[in-house]
């Protein structure tokens, strides 16, 4: 792909055996900025994309443009503003608690066994995500806890059991039918159809559930979800159940495959590590003498972590290349011209193909040093630039964004308080951090419905000594 760029220009156009325009492809900022914002009602995303997610997503924020969409955009933003990430914490810690029980004691020398944190990552999004949701997790990480049959006690049935099953087979069919673009369509098949008929089998009775309570005015201790707030707004069932199977697909696999690339980066950076947990004990204390409660505002504040955040988000963004079509003939400002840098026309129909991987790692924006994981840069940068955008930008900015921020923030703060070194365990009499036999290359790229490390994250983790740091110094 780099090399396409380097051979055609930065921005270049894609022609048909006939000539027809079919499609610019761009790695400048100065685009991006015309097709997120300033051109914004110029383009549109590519309507396979919905097609593609159907019949598992409906119409919905992510694949609606127009009216529907903004009708959509504004009943679901409420939902995530600061207020409501905040009464989340408590949800979130119980979910951290069985990620610590899914990576297991450690031995006599203070290691766990070595295992995929991909796997726990996953389950600790899925179930955040399906309580902040529904109100009711669905257990995945408890239920992998437990070995029907071994002397516990066997697995209870729960109104949610199936759904990480069922979840994977959408994701999965989801992802290839994105990948086939127009093409969708040939891949299809009863095992995805089963899937789509299980999530809206598990979900529908809580909507249905909310409808009823709030018809009849019933009183409940539980607080109340984004199911409540859209019914409280005038939202009907089908639109309540597309809007969730949305945020299911975006907010699960963006949270952990945040936390997937973060962990693969700190195994291979025991110096990024150490700064880390400095700061997060400075400002937190340590597990054992916990110093002041986690909240929003106290996340965002520690900067380091922020800075490890956004040079992940930026070497890995969630989707590599974004896409929009031209709705009406117009221009992007880079391009054209002898010598490239003047605007370029774009006929109506056209695709323009938005590299956003390339232009987060492009040393023209970043320095020789793009392609290098370093928390550092951020300190005094500006993040506001068009050159990194893994949210989108404009007025179609992830909705969800800071929701999956103050996750990943947590999380990461949450396992520097616990451990301190985090590596691969290479059998004796292979070299250490050689290639090839030995070690698993964590960063190896791969895509689900979101850009996620191809075969896991393989890695044990050392627990912090109690010794090691002095409980509430800084």
């Amino acid at each position: 792909m780099a090399r396409k760029y380097a051979e055609n220009g930065s921005t270049h156009a894609v022609y048909s055996s006939l000539g027809a325009q079919k499609g610019i492809c761009t790695i400048e900022p100065e685009n991006f900025k015309a097709v997120y914002s300033t051109h914004f009602n110029d383009w549109e995303r590519p309507k396979y994309r919905a097609a593609a997610a159907r019949p598992f997503m409906g119409p919905g924020i992510f694949t609606s443009d127009g009216p529907a969409w903004s009708h959509a955009r504004a009943m679901l933003r409420p939902q995530f503003e600061r207020q409501n990430l905040e009464a989340n914490f408590p949800v979130l810690e119980r979910h951290v608690e069985f990620l610590f029980q899914a990576i297991g004691e450690p031995g006599w020398d203070g290691w766990t066994r070595v295992l995929n944190l991909q796997d726990v990552f996953y389950r600790f999004s899925m179930d955040s995500s399906t309580e902040f949701l529904f109100g009711t997790s669905a257990g995945s990480q408890s239920a992998s806890l437990q070995t029907p049959g071994a002397g516990g006690d066997l697995l209870r049935p729960t109104p949610m059991m199936n759904f990480e099953s069922a979840f994977g087979k959408v994701a999965k069919h989801v992802s290839v039918r994105l990948k086939l673009g127009k093409w969708y369509w040939m891949w299809d098949n009863l095992e995805y159809r089963r899937a789509c008929r299980d999530m809206y089998a598990m979900t529908d009775p809580f909507i249905a559930s909310a409808f009823k309570n709030r018809s009849q005015d019933h009183k409940t201790s539980k607080a109340p979800t984004i199911i409540d707030a859209l019914i409280a707004s005038g939202a009907s069932h089908d639109f309540i159940r597309n809007q969730c199977m949305h945020l299911i697909i975006a907010g699960l696999e963006t949270t952990a495959a945040l936390l997937c690339w973060t962990f693969a980066q700190l195994e291979l950076r025991p110096d990024v590590v150490t700064t880390l947990r400095r700061e997060i004990i400075a400002t937190f204390g340590t597990e054992e003498c916990p110093t002041q409660q986690f909240t929003f505002e106290k996340l965002k504040s520690c900067n380091y972590l922020q800075w490890t955040l956004l040079e992940v988000l930026r070497l890995y963004p969630a989707l590599p290349v974004n896409a929009r079509v031209a709705v009406r003939n117009t221009v992007l400002p880079v391009g054209g011209g002898p010598d490239g840098r003047g605007p370029i026309a774009v006929k109506k129909g056209a695709r323009v193909a938005l590299g956003t991987y390339l232009t987060q790692r492009d040393e023209k924006w970043w320095g020789k040093d793009a392609g290098v994981f370093m928390p550092e840069r951020w300190e005094g940068r500006r993040k506001g630039g068009w050159e990194f955008v893994p949210f989108s930008r404009g007025p179609q900015v992830c909705v969800g964004q800071q929701y999956s921020l103050n996750q990943a923030s947590y999380v990461v703060a949450r396992m520097m308080q616990r451990y301190e070194l985090f590596e691969q365990l290479v059998p004796a009499g292979l070299v250490s951090g050689g290639e090839g036999k030995g070690r698993q290359d964590n960063l190896k790229k791969g895509w689900k419905t979101v850009f996620t490390p191809r075969d896991g994250v393989r890695m044990r983790l050392k627990v912090a000594g109690c010794g090691v740091t002095n409980c509430g110094e800084g």
